[in-house]
């Protein structure tokens, strides 16, 4: 999904959050894609509007949506799903970091470690509650 993958290199974009929304409904509307929400690692920013907390937690759903799109085989496990979300969300917060390096939060620099060291998906799928 090529819009999915536009608003994780540059989740402020000009009309980015009619993006979303568009997309967010796309997903719920969808007949043949369901996108279990699990709660995990992200659960912090659900409600977080300062930082674009609510943009990157945003951005694993849709992240998640495109994976189960491209990735049709894949939707029974939720582990997988649910850690792709997690790696698109960490690419728009990165993204964001180059034009906004005040929104630098904790939580998400920890999961950008974990990943260069080949450990976000096995924390993910730890703390994944679905």
């Amino acid at each position: 999904m090529e819009q999915v993958r536009s608003l994780e290199a540059d989740p402020l974009q000009a009309g980015a959050a009619r993006l979303r929304q568009r997309l967010f409904r796309y997903f719920v509307d969808a007949p043949d894609i369901t996108i279990t929400v699990c709660s995990g690692v992200l659960d912090p920013l659900a409600s977080a509007r300062q930082n674009y907390g609510t943009e990157i937690f945003t951005q694993q759903l849709l992240s998640s949506g495109a994976f189960l799109i491209e990735n049709p085989g894949m939707a029974r496990d939720r582990g997988t799903v649910h850690a792709a979300g997690v790696a698109g969300a960490l690419k728009a917060y990165e993204a964001i970091l180059r034009t906004h390096p005040e929104a630098r939060r904790p939580l998400l620099d920890e999961l950008v470690q974990l990943r260069e060291a080949g450990n976000l998906v096995a924390h993910a799928r730890s703390r994944m509650r679905c």
